[in-house]
């Protein structure tokens, strides 16, 4: 497997700053498609830039302050213009493939979790259509805290994700979040679904995105099953493009 990168600490440096500090280490960088990398903003300088390097980009989409399973109408509609203009941008600049958290509880629904799973299946529905119209692969992750966010265990990302072309939309196992959700034995049981793979540890409360084997991960367990998965890629959640040059050969070791 391909070992890339990815941080939301990048999103503050301007682009063309990042991918020049990137492109010495990694082949593949997922985009955090917020602040300074909003892709709407910038899908212009990645078009002027993505020939000059040899990195393939991937993008997870915003969650910054936007909840597509929000049962405010207004709120629901502000996450999905988001997210559908930095799914039109992807395709604009020629990336096929994109992450997606599906949503968060709030102090109206944390009580009825099931309202607001309706709510994100709507979203997801709306979601689908344009990634068909762009001919683009999604990857739904899974979340790391049941109590406030959605599609934390696998029932609820196949529920989300029923009746979905696999050729279209497929699930992004975190690692870390299947860890600290108590849910990784049950993603590990069905490889086959998980087309994207996010890798960092923890010690099961925090999700701190520590460099795999400074935690309380399996990962030799864990990458066992994951190399019967879809994925081609690992991408290294790390702290820092430090951390990440660091614990590169470490993922590799572990997922190659």
């Amino acid at each position: 497997m391909e070992i890339g990168i990815s941080s939301p600490y990048f999103c503050t440096t301007p682009f063309e700053v990042m991918l020049k500090k990137i492109a010495p280490h990694f082949e593949v960088w997922e985009l955090i498609g917020e602040y300074e990398h909003y892709l709407p903003k910038i899908a212009d300088r990645i078009s002027d830039l993505k020939d000059s390097y040899n990195v393939e980009l991937q993008l997870h989409l915003p969650f910054s302050d936007i909840n597509p399973a929000s049962v405010i109408p207004e709120a629901r509609q502000l996450a999905l213009d988001r997210l559908l203009a930095s799914i039109d941008s992807a395709a604009d600049v020629g990336i096929s493939s994109v992450t997606l958290h599906s949503g968060s509880l709030s102090s109206i629904t944390w009580r009825d979790r099931k309202w607001a799973l309706k709510v994100a299946r709507s979203s997801m529905e709306e979601i689908y259509e344009r990634l068909v119209d762009c001919d683009m692969h999604m990857n739904l992750e899974n979340l790391p805290y049941g109590k406030w966010m959605l599609g934390n265990t696998l029932e609820e990302l196949e529920f989300l994700s029923e009746g979905f072309d696999e050729k279209v939309w497929g699930i992004c196992y975190d690692i870390g979040h299947g860890f600290i959700s108590g849910q990784q034995e049950n993603f590990l049981a069905n490889p086959s679904l998980i087309s994207n793979i996010h890798a960092h540890d923890n010690h099961g409360t925090e999700d701190s995105h520590l460099i795999p084997g400074n935690g309380n991960i399996d990962f030799p367990k864990v990458a066992e099953a994951m190399r019967r998965s879809k994925s081609k890629v690992v991408i290294f959640e790390a702290n820092s493009l430090e951390e990440g040059i660091k614990g590169k050969r470490i993922v590799e070791d572990y997922f190659g």
